[in-house]
């Protein structure tokens, strides 16, 4: 990586300064440079546009949390500190990824049927009454009939706006309806008086029976509440899904109901369905009075004020003073139903990115101006779209998108390219494979060995690595890493965090290394690595192509056949 951010090439850089407007896709094998043309886009277009860009920041989306320590050390070198780094998961910081979904499960969440799914999920729940509502008040009977809180809720459902937002209309009608029977009982005696009639309406909203009536006809949600309850009752699903999903995809999406919110087991395809309910649910906020509203508003415009007045914004934030001292009519320093929106978005590893994912992204970009950065020959996540045209066909079209294909490897030496070629041949036959611009003369190396050896011969294959220099990665099944992590307690070996990074040895899965480069890479038994389908080969593709020096393979099992040397690379 450094060495391309040092050697931006012509086709870089043509890509790097393209126009801001629109859809810009970035295609490439692996080590032609992607993410090298994706950090250098983002500084470029901050440094030309930043009056444009930086009132609401630029968003870079990478696979995971040790992939953007990886580029947040790159970023400086660049001059840029104001891009904002997330993965997907980081979008929704208030769900914790507990779970992992099957690959035909996580096929079902990420399609793009699922947004029609939760649309009608939410409309399950915009009802009017089983029956009519009878309750006494002051002596006389006040009554709300089904047939007038079905015409409310209609009525509701065709105005414009988020479902919470269409809450105190709803709240509303059914107060004024009820005030007026009322009145009405009370014939000449009831005042002719607007603060009388807010007394009343007070009074009518307190009354249990009226809550839990508009509770019932519109309730106010938030996306997370609304997915789990979803997924926690067949019958829900059956209502949302019928005619959309057949009953063996709806069986998928069905689990047992966590006692507590806080438990329940979310995965990374949940999160971009709550996000899609929270786009149609709008903020749980906006289901306040607008009174209420406002003086949030005020307390906020007030704190604001006080912060700039005082010049104490480094040891305390407008929203917290707010929080801190506005008499309780705030909901919080950041309010997480609120959708944080970008002036520009790039996204890298994007063959990943299931068709609500990518929903959940154009969310964040109404301008609709984006750098898409992948490679198809490297996809290994179910769900994913299957190429460029469909990644496109999901996203607003406010102009022609670009595509640019990078076609040169600066990264990988030939002959580690030969052998990972092999393996794309088989695992994405239509992909163009890249041309590798150097050779090592250090050809690829195969190690076989017992099972009861392979952690120690692993360890032996570090520890050379070690005395060549240079960074060193162990590439292995997750249930080896603590195994390997004692083997190499004394190089001080670490797995799955950040600060792998900066480890002598990085211990990862496949996964965690995706998008990661390293001069010696060790891969630990091809064959329980990954899944022996076109996703296991590409994500083998993607592990092989991480090193820039040295490759070798160790293994007990029999290779994936792709992936089987030339007699001459074999070292037993």
């Amino acid at each position: 990586m450094a060495d391309i951010v040092a050697t931006i090439q012509a086709e870089q850089d043509d890509v790097i300064r393209a126009d801001l407007p629109g859809v810009l896709v970035v295609a490439g094998g692996a080590g032609t440079g992607k993410t090298a043309v994706a950090l250098h886009r983002a500084a470029f277009l901050l440094y030309t546009h930043r009056k444009r860009l930086a009132s609401r920041g630029v968003l870079l989306i990478g696979p995971n949390p040790i992939f953007l320590r990886y580029i947040d050390e790159v970023l400086p070198s660049l001059g840029e500190h104001e891009v904002q780094l997330a993965t997907l998961p980081g979008l929704k910081p208030q769900y914790q990824v507990r779970a992992e979904d099957s690959p035909a499960v996580a096929r079902v969440k990420g399609d793009a049927r699922m947004a029609r799914v939760i649309a009608r999920a939410i409309r399950d729940r915009e009802h009017p009454l089983p029956r009519d509502l009878v309750f006494p008040l002051d002596g006389t009977t006040l009554r709300l009939r089904r047939s007038r809180s079905a015409r409310i809720v209609e009525r509701a459902r065709s105005r414009p706006g988020t479902h919470n937002a269409k809450r105190p209309m709803v709240v509303r009608q059914v107060i004024e309806h009820l005030r007026s029977q009322y009145s009405a009982t009370l014939g000449a005696a009831a005042p002719d008086d607007p603060d009388w009639d807010h007394e009343v309406d007070a009074r009518l909203r307190r009354l249990p029976e009226v809550r839990a009536t508009v509770d019932r006809m519109w309730p106010v949600l938030n996306g997370g509440e609304l997915v789990h309850d979803l997924f926690s009752f067949t019958a829900l699903i059956r209502s949302a899904a019928d005619s959309i999903l057949s009953r063996d995809d709806q069986a998928g999406l069905h689990r047992p109901r966590s006692p507590r919110f806080d438990d329940v087991p979310w995965t990374e395809a949940d999160l971009a369905l709550v996000d899609e309910a929270d786009a149609i649910l709008g903020p749980t906020e906006a289901a306040r009075p607008r009174r209420r509203r406002a003086r949030r508003r005020g307390a906020d415009d007030t704190a604001t004020r006080v912060v700039a007045e005082l010049g104490v914004g480094g040891f305390i934030t407008a929203d917290e003073l707010a929080a801190r001292y506005g008499g309780g009519n705030g909901s919080g320093p950041d309010d997480p139903d609120e959708l944080r929106t970008f002036a520009y978005v790039l996204i890298d590893e994007a063959q990943d990115l299931s068709a609500m994912q990518w929903r959940m992204l154009a969310r964040r970009c109404p301008s609709g101006a984006m750098t898409l950065v992948g490679d198809f020959g490297q996809a290994s996540k179910p769900g994913a779209l299957p190429g460029w045209d469909e990644v496109l066909a999901v996203l607003p079209k406010r102009m022609e998108p670009r595509v640019v294909t990078l076609t040169v490897n600066y990264r990988t030496p030939a002959e580690i390219m030969d052998v990972a070629h092999r393996v794309l041949a088989a695992a994405a036959p239509g992909v163009e494979p890249t041309r590798a611009v150097r050779r090592t003369g250090i050809a690829p190396e195969f190690v076989t060995t017992s099972e009861a050896e392979l952690v120690g011969e692993a360890a032996v294959s570090a520890r050379e690595a070690l005395e060549d220099r240079g960074t060193v990665v162990i590439i292995a099944p997750a249930d080896m890493h603590d195994a390997l992590i004692a083997e190499l307690a004394d190089v001080g070996a670490l797995a799955g965090s950040v600060e792998a990074l900066d480890a002598p040895v990085a211990v990862l899965t496949p996964l965690e290394a995706k998008g990661l480069e390293f001069d010696h890479v060790i891969v630990l038994e091809p064959a329980r690595l990954v899944t022996p389908d076109s996703a296991g080969l590409r994500l083998l593709y993607v592990t092989l192509t991480r090193a820039t020096r040295h490759l070798r393979v160790v293994h007990a099992l029999p290779l994936p056949e792709a992936l089987v040397p030339e007699p001459m690379g074999v070292r037993a």
